[in-house]
C-alpha cells in the first residue's frame, strides 16, 4: 500500500473502557451484502457490547441477507428487509421495536436512509482509504467511525474532509479466548469468506473457488494435510473439484457462525485465506500461520499488498501472468470497486474456462507460499501493531456516549 502521495496516520492510545449503560437499549444493526466482511465486523462489535451488557440489549437486524448465518449467536431478536418498505413503514418498524439508534457497517445507503428518518446512526467504515468522490459515502451520519490504516491515498482526502463527525478507531476484531488453543496436526483451514457481491454471479464465483481451491488443496495434499475445513458462503461437499484431489482428505466447514469459525482458525495448523481484512486481523490476533490467497476484488488487492509490506511477501499468492491483471486494477482504482470486481471476475472466468483442470502456476505458487509459511513460521500478528486492535471497544464507547447524550 505504498503511495507517494499518502498521508500517514498516527494511532491513538488504547481506549479507556467505560462501564455498561444503566439500562437495556434497543438498537437496529445492519451490514451490507458485499461478502461477509461487514457481518464479521458487526459480530465483533456486538461481542464487545455483549461483554459489557451481559445480553440485556435487544437488536433489530436490518437487511444483511447473505451474512445472517455469521450472526446466529448474537441475539438479533428480529430480522427485517427494508428494500420493500416505504419510509413510513420503516419508521413504524423502528418505533415498534423501540429503536434508539442504529449501528451500520459499510451499508451507506441504509445509513443515509435511517438518518433521514431521524434514527441516529453510528456508521463503521473499515475502508476509508478506498473512497473517492465517485462513491456513495454517508458523510453526515451522527457518528462516522473510520478504521485506522497505514496510509491515506490522496483521492480519499476530499471525502474524509467532508465527514461531519469523524472518529478514528483501531482495527476491529472481537473478543478472543485468553488461552490460545493448541493446533491440531494435519488440520488446515481454507477460507473464502462471503464471496458474493452486487457485481458477481454464481458462475464467476464458482470459477474463483474452483481455480483457487484446486491449487490450494493440491498444496495441502503435498504437505500431508488430511483434514481441511473449507469456510465461506459455500457448501464444501458440492465444490467443483477434480475427483482425484480430495481422495483421503476429510473436508468440512461451510457457513459457520463467528464463534465456531474462530475456533476452527484457532485449532488449525495453518490457514489459507482470501485477503479479507477482518479475517486477516483475526488470524493476527490468534497468532496462526497463514497463506494469503489471490484477491477477488479491489479491497482484497490492497489488503494483500499490506500483508506483503508489513508482514512478509513470501506468504502472499498473486494471480499468475496471463490471468488477472491485479496491478492494472490497483493502478486504476479510482474507477471504483464495481469496475474492479467486474473486470477481475471476467478475467477469472476466462482463466477458469481456458484451464478447467486448474492453473499449474497457481498451484506451484500456493505450494511455495505454504512451504515458506511453515518453514519460516510466518503469522500475521504485525498487522495490528501499527493501529492497535481495540476498534470494537472504541465503537462501543462511541455508541454508549451517543446513547447517554439523549
Amino acid at each position: 500500500m505504498n503511495d507517494p502521495q499518502a498521508s500517514r496516520v498516527t494511532p491513538r492510545p488504547a481506549p479507556t473502557i467505560r462501564p455498561a449503560l444503566t439500562r437495556p437499549v434497543s438498537l437496529a444493526v445492519a451490514g451490507d451484502d458485499f461478502g461477509w466482511g461487514s457481518v464479521g465486523l458487526l459480530a465483533a462489535i456486538l461481542g464487545a457490547l455483549g461483554l459489557r451488557e451481559n445480553g440485556r440489549n435487544r437488536y433489530l437486524g436490518l437487511d444483511t441477507n447473505g451474512g445472517r448465518p455469521v450472526l446466529r449467536h448474537h441475539a438479533v431478536h428480529h430480522w427485517a428487509d427494508t428494500s420493500s418498505l416505504t419510509d413510513a413503514e420503516l419508521r413504524d418498524l423502528l418505533a415498534r421495536h423501540s429503536v434508539e439508534a442504529a449501528l451500520v457497517v459499510l451499508n451507506a445507503e441504509l445509513a443515509m436512509r435511517l438518518e433521514a428518518l431521524d434514527c441516529r446512526v453510528v456508521y463503521v467504515d473499515t475502508n476509508p482509504f478506498m473512497w473517492t468522490e465517485h462513491e456513495l459515502v454517508p458523510q453526515h451520519v451522527t457518528r462516522y467511525c473510520a478504521q485506522l490504516c497505514p496510509a491515506l491515498p490522496q483521492p480519499c482526502w476530499p471525502v474524509l474532509r467532508g465527514i461531519s463527525s469523524l472518529h478514528w478507531v483501531g482495527r476491529i476484531i472481537g473478543p478472543h479466548p485468553s488461552e490460545p488453543a493448541a493446533p491440531v496436526p494435519g488440520k488446515a483451514v481454507l477460507n473464502f469468506g462471503g464471496l458474493h457481491s452486487p457485481a458477481t454471479s454464481s458462475g464467476s464465483i464458482e470459477a474463483y473457488v474452483r481455480l483457487v481451491a484446486t491449487a490450494m488443496l493440491r498444496a495441502f495434499q503435498a504437505h500431508g494435510y488430511d483434514q481441511v475445513v473449507i469456510t465461506g458462503n459455500l457448501d464444501p461437499d458440492r465444490l467443483p473439484l477434480p475427483a482425484d484431489l480430495t481422495r483421503g482428505m476429510k473436508l468440512s466447514g461451510g457457513r459457520l457462525p463467528r464463534e465456531r469459525f474462530l475456533n476452527e482458525l484457532a485449532t488449525a495448523d495453518i490457514v489459507a485465506t482470501s485477503p479479507g481484512q477482518t479475517t486477516l486481523l483475526e488470524l493476527g490476533a490468534l497468532g496462526r500461520r497463514a497463506v494469503v490467497l489471490p484477491p477477488q476484488n479491489l479491497s482484497q488487492i490492497l489488503h494483500a499488498a499490506e500483508v506483503a509490506q508489513v508482514v512478509d511477501p513470501g506468504i502472499v499468492v498473486s494471480w499468475p501472468p496471463g490471468t488477472v491483471d491485479q496491478d492494472r486494477v490497483a493502478r486504476e482504482r479510482t474507477r471504483g470497486e464495481d469496475w474492479a470486481i467486474t473486470t477481475m471476475y471476467s478475467e477469472i472466468s476466462a482463466a477458469a474456462a481456458a484451464r478447467p483442470e486448474g492453473i499449474p502456476q497457481l498451484a506451484q505458487a500456493c505450494t511455495r507460499a505454504l512451504t515458506y509459511a511453515r518453514n519460516k513460521q510466518v503469522d500475521l500478528t504485525r498487522l495490528g501493531a501499527v493501529t492497535g486492535n481495540e476498534g470494537a471497544d472504541t465503537v462501543a464507547d462511541i455508541l454508549h456516549d451517543l446513547l447517554r447524550s439523549r
